[in-house]
């Protein structure tokens, strides 16, 4: 089974993102919650302080985990974290890419050194975690690559090839690579990294 959590910024049409199955448990975070209302998206449960809902009334029949505005977690991180403490192998987090309030995607960054197998979705966006070993990309458009804190990389089918290069901390180097002949190859010969694809849609 999997776990999707929503969160915003949210995708205008969350479906185009991810096919929900009727066995996948869906947790919407906070503002999101008008979104996937508004498309109809099955709702498992409904997470957050609800400081930015529109009208509160939405949420009578959900089952509801009302959190305190002053807290040490964002709602995204307090869904995800409550995700994987259920026991869900798989959890996709669809939205949170962008907006007006940027920290929180940075923070949506974070979450991965916690949890290396977590997936994050939006129309033209996709991140995820690589470690230890070679990695094929397929397909087209931008593949940026951040060493997670660092990582020993090669990258062979890209418009930027690398060789055993030491990506360390802070390093932009990999920003923007785009595939020249798919599959592309990541390599990782030691350390992990973040990788964030751009497209016109996500896979």
């Amino acid at each position: 089974m999997r776990a999707i959590i929503i969160t915003y910024p949210t995708p205008k049409r969350i479906p185009d993102v991810v096919e929900i199955d009727t066995d996948d448990f869906v947790i919407v975070v906070d503002q999101a919650f008008d979104y996937a209302l508004k498309q109809k998206i099955p709702i498992d449960m409904v997470v957050g302080d609800f400081d930015s809902l529109s009208d509160e009334s939405l949420l009578e029949g959900y089952d509801v985990c009302r959190l305190s505005v002053e807290k040490d977690v964002t709602d995204t991180d307090f869904a995800v974290t409550y995700a994987y403490d259920q026991g869900y192998e798989k959890v996709l987090v669809v939205g949170g890419f962008g907006g007006d309030r940027s920290e929180h995607f940075l923070a949506h960054t974070m979450l991965f050194d916690r949890f290396p197998d977590l997936v994050m979705k939006d129309e033209t966006s996709h991140m995820f975690m690589l470690e230890s070993g070679i990695h094929p990309i397929e397909g087209n458009g931008f593949v940026s690559i951040f060493g997670y804190p660092k990582a020993r990389i090669t990258l062979k089918g890209f418009k930027f090839p690398l060789e055993d290069y030491d990506m360390e901390r802070f390093d932009t180097l990999g920003i923007s690579n785009e595939v020249s002949h798919s599959p592309a190859t990541i390599e990782i010969l030691s350390g992990r990294v973040l990788v964030i694809r751009h497209m016109n849609q996500a896979t």
